[in-house]
Order: C-alpha cells, then sequence, then structure tokens
C-alpha cells in the first residue's frame, strides 16, 4: 500500500512537470470587453469595481486611470538543456506565449467618466526582443 501512494505522488509530480506553467499578474477584469455599460460612472465606482490603479497621468486636460493584466504561459521542455534544444529543432517546441490586456479609463476634470480605451498584445516568448503586435489599438469600447 505504501508503494502504490509514493508511485501515486510521482506521477503526479511527473505529470506537473512536463505539462508546463502559466502566471498572471494584474487586475483580470481587464479582460472583458467593455467594463463599465451603466451611465454616470465616476472615480469611486471604478475604484469600487477594479481597486486602486496600477498608474494614474494626466492626458490633454483628462485624468487617466491605468489597469493593466498580463499572461505568460509554456511548456516546461524548453527549460531542460538538451531535450529544450532538440526538442525546438526537431519538434518546433515554443518557449510559451504571453498575453497582455492594459485598459485605460479617461475622467473629466470633475472626475466624471469619458470613455475607456483597450489595447491587447500577444506573441511568442521567444519573439521578446521584437516589438509586440497589438491585436486591438487603441479602440474605443
Amino acid at each position: 500500500m505504501r508503494k502504490i501512494k509514493k508511485t501515486v505522488v510521482l506521477l503526479v509530480a511527473v505529470c506537473l512537470f512536463i505539462s508546463g506553467c502559466s502566471v498572471s499578474s494584474g487586475n483580470k477584469l481587464v479582460k472583458e470587453d467593455k467594463l463599465f455599460k451603466e451611465q454616470n460612472i465616476t472615480k469611486d465606482i471604478v475604484i469600487s469595481k477594479l481597486g486602486h490603479p496600477e498608474s494614474i497621468f494626466q492626458k490633454d486636460g483628462n485624468e487617466v486611470y491605468q489597469y493593466n493584466y498580463s499572461e505568460v504561459s509554456g511548456s516546461i521542455w524548453p527549460l531542460i538543456p538538451v531535450v529544450g534544444f532538440v526538442g525546438m529543432m526537431v519538434f518546433g517546441f515554443d518557449k510559451g506565449v504571453y498575453k497582455s490586456y492594459y485598459s485605460y479609463i479617461f475622467f473629466d476634470k470633475y472626475g466624471n467618466y469619458i470613455e475607456e480605451k483597450k489595447i491587447k498584445l500577444s506573441g511568442s516568448m521567444s519573439s521578446l526582443n521584437e516589438t509586440p503586435k497589438p491585436l486591438k489599438k487603441d479602440a474605443k469600447k
């Protein structure tokens, strides 16, 4: 019985090791297409729904709250020295993918919601030295 438990634990550990990993950071709500559908949105309502912004700045006389969310996922295989190299050359193993979501919420000088602009980026981890290509660029929502 004890040998079976050790075998099961070992199999689970091996499966988790080879399956890969996924990491995320930021506010997951930023992935939604339109965060605010109702009227009369204020800064307080935005903060109550999304929390405090990662950044606040001024643009054209308006205050802008910036929220971000990023995901990175990939396989563990490329991290194994010989296996990863052979896998990338022979089987085309990739280093993983990333997705980044940026939401910019604009307020007038009285703190009333004006609009929300979103940018979504994604790409391969092997292309991180390249400039990311936006999926949606500055689209008004």
